[in-house]
């Protein structure tokens, strides 16, 4: 293979496949509109918020203003390792970072999920 001498020897076409694949999902969100999107993010949010402090995992508290889809429970002495590789036996993918366990929901989330997380941390240890 002769390579151009120029960067351009490190251009790539296009992933066609991803790119077609980008379109159909992308066009969910001009079909459902952004402010609905934001508006079920902040509701799951807040579902998830309430759902964890019921369950006795009570998440760093912030000024509404501040919040986001992403909310943060505090591990205390807890190791976030085994906190993971439990929740990720129950089938729920989370992460931890600076010692809290960093959950996220997004508009194609449900409260079922929410449900099925709440219950795999009352499984677990604190």
């Amino acid at each position: 293979m002769d390579l151009s001498p120029t960067a351009s020897r490190f251009d790539n076409s296009i992933s066609w496949v991803a790119a077609v694949g980008n379109e159909a999902a992308l066009s969910v969100f001009d079909e459902l509109g952004a402010d609905a999107i934001y508006a079920r993010n902040r509701e799951l949010s807040a579902l998830l918020r309430h759902a964890l402090a019921e369950a006795g995992w009570t998440p760093v508290e912030l000024a509404e203003a501040n919040r986001s889809t992403i909310v943060a429970v505090p591990l205390g002495e807890g190791d976030p390792a085994r906190v993971l590789a439990e929740l990720r036996e129950r089938g729920v993918v989370a992460a931890a970072r600076d010692g809290n366990l960093r959950l996220s929901v997004h508009f194609y989330n449900d409260e079922d999920d929410i449900a099925r997380l709440v219950a795999a941390l009352t499984e677990i240890e604190q």
